[in-house]
C-alpha cells in the first residue's frame, strides 16, 4: 500500500478575534502578526483576559465598558475587545467564568491588565494543534483494528459483539466534537443520518462543513459512523478552525460556550471529544471552560498529545476533571513513532485506547476511509464507548460514566509506558458491528 504521509498538525497564521455575535463566534482579521514559541504559535497582540468569579453581572458590565474606554485611550481597537465565555458554576451560583479577548499591543495597557485588581489572569491567545497524522490510502472497506481491540482483553481476535438496536442506534446520547467540522454526505453517515447539527465559532458563512483533510469527519466515523464505537449516536459538529486551518484558544473557547448553551437548552445526555490542544503549555482559562463543563454533567474525552512528553504539560490535556486519553498500537505498546513524536503519558492521563493507523472516514479522493495515527483517534473511541455505555444505563450519572470507562478498563496489559501513566486500556462490554 502507498502512504503519502500527509501532517494533519493545523500550525496557522491569520489573527482572529471575536466579533458581535453573542454566542462568542469568532471572526477573521485582515494580515498576519504570529510568532512561534517552541513548537508552537502565538497570536502576539491577542490576549484572553479571566475576570474575578466573585463579580457581579453590574460589576463584570462596568468592566467591560471602563476596558473599551481605557482600551481607546491607550490607542487600541475597541471593536476587538469581546465577550468569550460567561457560566456560572454549577457548585457555586454566586461565582461566573467570565472570560474576555482583546487584541491590543500596547505593552503599557497589557501591564495594567496584569495588576488589575478585578483580573484573575492574562493568558497570550495561542495557535492550536489537532493531535493527528493522516496518511492517504486506498482502502474502501472500514473495518478497524481499534474496534477490535476495545472489546476483550487480549489481543486481537477477528471478532465483534453486536448489543445495539440496528434500526435507531444510540440515539439517546449526543456527543459534540470540537474539531474542523464534518462532512456530513460522507457514506459513514449515511445509514442513521446523526449528523444533527452544526456550529462554526469562527464563520458564519459555511456552517460546519469539514476540509481537508477532514480531521473532524474522522472523529465522528469513529464515535458513530456505520462502523464506529456507538453507531446511530446524534453528534453535533462544532467547527473551531477556519478554512485555512486555523484555530485558537479563543475559538475553542468559544465553540464550549456554544456546546455548553446547548446542551443546558436540550437537557440530553451529553459528551464532548476534543481532540486538539496545545503541547508544553499551560492555560488555566481554557481549562476552567473544560472544568466548568464536566461540572455541568458532560463527560469530556480530551486527546492526551502528540509530542511524546508529559501530558500534564499540555492543555487541555492537562485538565483533572476530563477524561484525559493516550494511545497504543497493535501490539499494546505505547504509541511511538520517533523520541519526539508519539503519545503523551503520565499521571494526567487516565486511560490508553487505540490511536496508530486507525482506519477511519476519508473526506477526499471518492470518499473511501484512510489511515490516521495520533491521540486524536483515541480519545474518539473513548467518547463513543461512554456514549454507547449511557445509552445503555441510562440511569447512570454523568460521574459513574466517567468512572466506568477508567475501572472497567483491561489492566496492566500495556507494555513501554513510562513511569506514572496508567495501565489501563479501553475495554467496551462489546463493540457493536453494523446489521
Amino acid at each position: 500500500m502507498e502512504l503519502n504521509y500527509i501532517k494533519a498538525a493545523l500550525v496557522l497564521t491569520i489573527l482572529a478575534y471575536l466579533t458581535n455575535n453573542t454566542t462568542g463566534r469568532i471572526g477573521l482579521v485582515n494580515g498576519r502578526n504570529d510568532i512561534k514559541m517552541g513548537n508552537r504559535a502565538v497570536k502576539t497582540g491577542q490576549y484572553i483576559l479571566k475576570l474575578k468569579e466573585e463579580m457581579t453581572n453590574g460589576q463584570a458590565g462596568h468592566k467591560f465598558s471602563s476596558l473599551r474606554n481605557r482600551a481607546k485611550e491607550m490607542g487600541c481597537k475597541t471593536k476587538n475587545i469581546r465577550e468569550l465565555y460567561t457560566h456560572q458554576r454549577k457548585a457555586h451560583r454566586s461565582n461566573t467564568l467570565r472570560l474576555y479577548s482583546i487584541e491590543c499591543d500596547n505593552q503599557s495597557f497589557l501591564e495594567e491588565l496584569r495588576t488589575d485588581a478585578e483580573i484573575d489572569s492574562v493568558t497570550e491567545n495561542i495557535i492550536l494543534d489537532t493531535q493527528s497524522c493522516a496518511f492517504t490510502d486506498t482502502t474502501k472497506f472500514p473495518s478497524s483494528w481499534g474496534l477490535d481491540r476495545i472489546d476483550q482483553e487480549l489481543l486481537l481476535d477477528d471478532s465483534f459483539m453486536a448489543d445495539y438496536d440496528p434500526v435507531k442506534g444510540y440515539d439517546s446520547v449526543d456527543v459534540y466534537i470540537i474539531d474542523t467540522g464534518i462532512y456530513d454526505d460522507h457514506p459513514a453517515f449515511q445509514k442513521y443520518g446523526n449528523i444533527v447539527s452544526k456550529y462554526n465559532s469562527v464563520s458564519q458563512l459555511n456552517e460546519a462543513a469539514d476540509f481537508p483533510p477532514g480531521h473532524g469527519t474522522a472523529m465522528a466515523g469513529i464515535i458513530g459512523g456505520e462502523y464506529g464505537v456507538a453507531p446511530g449516536v446524534r453528534m453535533h459538529a462544532v467547527k473551531v478552525f477556519d478554512d485555512f486551518s486555523y484555530a485558537t484558544i479563543a475559538s475553542l473557547m468559544a465553540g464550549i460556550s456554544w456546546v455548553q448553551q446547548q446542551i443546558q437548552a436540550s437537557n440530553r445526555k451529553s459528551i464532548v471529544n476534543i481532540s486538539l490542544g496545545a503541547t508544553f503549555y499551560t492555560c488555566e482559562p481554557l481549562e476552567d471552560a473544560v472544568a466548568n463543563l464536566v461540572q455541568e454533567g458532560v463527560p469530556v474525552a480530551l486527546a492526551a498529545g502528540n509530542s511524546y512528553n508529559d501530558a500534564c504539560n499540555n492543555t487541555p490535556a492537562r485538565s483533572p476533571v476530563g477524561i484525559t486519553v493516550g494511545g497504543s498500537d497493535m501490539n499494546d505498546d505505547l504509541w511511538v513513532d520517533t523520541l519526539s513524536y508519539g503519545s503523551s503519558y503520565g499521571s494526567c492521563v487516565d486511560i490508553i485506547a487505540p490511536s496508530k493507523d486507525i482506519l477511519a472516514p476519508k473526506y477526499w479522493g471518492g470518499l473511501t476511509y484512510e489511515l490516521w495515527s495520533g491521540t486524536s483517534m483515541a480519545t474518539p473511541y473513548v467518547a463513543g464507548a461512554m456514549a454507547a455505555y449511557w445509552h445503555d444505563n441510562p440511569n447512570k450519572t454523568y460521574i459513574e460514566v466517567m468512572d466506568w470507562v477508567k475501572e472497567s478498563s483491561t489492566r496492566d496489559i500495556l507494555k513501554n509506558l513510562p513511569t506514572g501513566t496508567p495501565n489501563k486500556l479501553l475495554r467496551t462490554t462489546g463493540c457493536p458491528l453494523p446489521s
